[in-house]
């Protein structure tokens, strides 16, 4: 797996919050990693820009729903943005059929920007995802984290996302 000084990759459970070393990414696939945790209460893998992310009351993700087949291409060029500056902080679901969102072969991963108001950076944001296919074909939802926290999962525009791909195209 893509490793960087810059970026520290945590797991979160519900147990708690885990620092994933570098050194022990090195030599697996986002899949084998996953693996290795599925079904042990597992919610999320964080990739964060070390000593550069700062939480933010505006903050919101475009969310990606990946395949399995296409898991480790899109973790790589995501990783690498990070390193590039372009984002801070990004996450994957971990397989867990404890979660009631879980669906088999299917991660969803968020790539946060830092405030969903600003539409230079997430237009920034999203030209780095659709330039590396990471769309694979779909519309892309950008969703502000106080939908997230409001529960909002469906109605579209404005109750569940804010934007869409669409929108900038």
């Amino acid at each position: 797996m893509y490793t960087s000084k810059k970026i520290r990759h945590l797991l979160v459970t519900s147990y708690g919050t885990y620092r994933i070393e570098n050194s022990d990414l090195k030599a697996v696939s986002i899949l084998e990693f996953m693996q290795k945790y599925s079904n042990t209460m597992s919610y999320w893998l964080y990739a964060v820009r070390y000593r550069k992310y700062k939480s933010s009351e505006k903050a919101g993700k475009w969310m990606l729903f990946i395949k399995d087949s296409d898991l480790e291409y899109c973790w790589e060029k995501l990783l690498q943005g990070i390193d590039l500056g372009l984002y801070d902080i990004i996450k994957c679901s971990v397989p867990n059929v404890t979660n009631p969102n879980y669906t088999p072969g299917v991660s969803a991963i968020m790539v946060y920007t830092n405030n969903y108001e600003n539409k230079v950076e997430i237009h920034k944001v999203l030209n780095y995802l659709l330039s590396n296919g990471l769309d694979f074909g779909s519309e892309l939802f950008y969703k502000s984290d106080d939908q997230t926290r409001a529960g909002k999962y469906t109605g579209g525009r404005g109750e569940s996302w804010l934007y869409s791909s669409k929108d900038f195209v």
